[in-house]
């Protein structure tokens, strides 16, 4: 009689040492990657570096093998949460909560924050967590409450001082976490909050005329409220908010912004909320337009008509 044959397990399986060389060069090839990108922005801080640097971390979970690069890397989490947030078009309060939960895990003075700063300045990311920041901010006032009290406000400040900072971060590398100017910022968005009030009612802003003095203060004291100025203009150009945009214009003053680089990132900026926009708005465009001549703007003229007349 025939003996039965017991089948034997097959042993486990050991990853060749093929796989491994080819796993070791993939994150050999990443880190020079990486570096590459660190040191471009860190002497041209042009902001394509930190959409290669977002965006390789998010291919490499769709290449073979490539999860295991990414695990390795600091800012893995964050290109998880940003994924998803690009797919929507709008960062959810869950991934801004994250965000920020993943900014303060970072140890003190680590080199992993100027990583997260240079992926947080994804020109995309930037866009939908400044629309985060107005549209919340208009929410606040249909519904009447105060900004400082409202904790989704705090959890974009932490995110976006990262963001605003990551210059400074990489040029000195300095990687001592940056604290937000709450003062300031309070101010700012209070001031704000009080001219989207105004344009709602249909009055003008008188209050934050007269406190002009405070805001202009609160834009040399806080970074945040510096950038954030952009956003809020190019909304108000898309409501037609003329009162707005001058008093914004006016507390930005002339010293700040009287760059080659400002003019072209207000330009910038103009163009990319403008797509909701009135198409005729000829009060805008001109307050514009004597804001950019008394700042001395060569050639901000043509690039607003353009924006304004396609």
């Amino acid at each position: 009689m025939a003996k039965s044959l017991k089948r034997e397990q097959a042993p486990p399986r050991i990853p060749s040492l093929k796989y491994q060389r080819r796993l070791e060069e993939a994150l050999s090839c990443t880190k020079k990657a990486l570096e590459l990108m660190r040191s471009g922005y860190t002497h041209t801080f042009d902001p394509v570096f930190c959409r290669l640097r977002l965006d390789l971390m998010i291919s490499l979970t769709y290449q073979a093998h490539g999860d295991k690069v990414y695990k390795k890397d600091p800012c893995s989490q964050l290109a998880t949460i940003v994924e998803a947030s690009f797919k929507n078009n709008q960062i959810a309060a869950t991934g801004v909560k994250s965000i920020a939960k993943l900014i303060a895990s970072v140890p003190a003075n680590h080199p992993a924050l100027g990583d997260v700063a240079m992926c947080l300045s994804h020109p995309d990311l930037k866009l939908l967590l400044e629309k985060e920041v107005v549209k919340l901010l208009g929410s606040l006032v249909e519904k009447k409450a105060i900004p400082r009290t409202f904790q989704r406000i705090k959890d974009l400040d932490k995110v976006l001082v990262v963001l605003y900072k990551a210059k400074h971060t990489m040029q000195h590398q300095d990687f001592s976490k940056p604290k937000v100017e709450e003062t300031a910022v309070q101010v700012f968005y209070t001031a704000v909050a009080s001219m989207i009030a105004s344009k709602l009612l249909g009055e003008s802003p008188e209050l934050v005329q007269k406190n002009s003095k405070q805001l202009k203060n609160a834009l040399k004291q806080s970074i945040i409220a510096r950038e954030m100025t952009l956003p809020f203009i190019a909304r108000a150009a898309r409501q037609g908010d003329v009162n707005s945009i001058k008093v914004l214009l006016t507390a930005l003053g002339k010293q700040e912004v009287s760059t080659r680089q400002f003019a072209n990132k207000f330009v910038d900026t103009l163009n990319r909320w403008k797509k909701r926009a009135p198409q005729k708005l000829e009060g805008v465009k001109k307050e514009v337009l004597k804001w950019a001549s008394r700042c001395g703007f060569e050639g901000v003229d043509q690039k607003v008509a353009q924006l304004y007349n396609r």
